[in-house]
């Protein structure tokens, strides 16, 4: 577009693997400003970034991250940490105006960086009677609540019913839930009176 029209520039990022649900994502971004950047005698000023998570290509779908503005000339790295409630596919990443008067601008953006941790019990667990089962977050340094009032990360079941656990983890809260079930016994085996032959 023209300068001053309000229109925006952005790139499409697809990730390495899909944004799922009961997921805690950590992406951080190294971000600067160019004061030396000129185009046609227009001077260039600071922005801010959108980031938004992608369904499909050039789709926006849901804002997920705005950064300060950029005035900054040194780089210096954002990290943030999301969750979504849907699948998608990858990233945007979009320059966007200071305030709602439109001007040139520019911001520089390197060395993107996502982790993932998962929280996943799994839907459905047997255990044989008198035995225990373990549910394990694999969140170990997080804020965890369970349907029976504990707080460890990990704990002990050994009765069967439905199990939810509830983690707090950098900006994140996810949940999930399992279901322990008791394996019937299994019924002795019977051959009959021994014989010797």
């Amino acid at each position: 577009g023209s300068i001053g029209d309000g229109t925006v520039e952005a790139i499409g990022v697809n990730t390495n693997k899909k944004l799922l649900p009961k997921t805690c994502f950590k992406l951080s971004v190294d971000l600067a400003f160019s004061r030396e950047f000129i185009h046609e005698q227009l001077i260039y000023h600071a922005v801010k970034l959108n980031i938004f998570a992608s369904k499909a290509e050039c789709d926006k779908t849901t804002l997920i991250w705005t950064s300060p503005v950029i005035f900054h000339t040194d780089w210096l790295t954002y990290t943030f940490s999301f969750t979504v409630d849907d699948v998608y596919s990858g990233l945007i990443l979009e320059a966007r105006f200071q305030a709602d008067s439109f001007h040139p601008g520019n911001i520089l953006i390197d060395n993107i960086k996502l982790e993932a941790q998962e929280l996943n019990l799994g839907n459905t667990m047997t255990f044989c009677e008198q035995q225990k089962v373990t549910l394990d977050t694999r969140f170990p340094s997080s804020a965890v609540s369970w349907s029976n009032g504990f707080t460890e990360p990990s704990i002990e079941a050994d009765a069967p019913g439905t199990y939810w656990v509830e983690v707090q983890e950098s900006g994140c809260l996810l949940r999930d839930t399992v279901e322990l079930k008791v394996l019937e016994p299994l019924l002795p085996l019977d051959f009959g009176e021994e014989q010797v032959n």
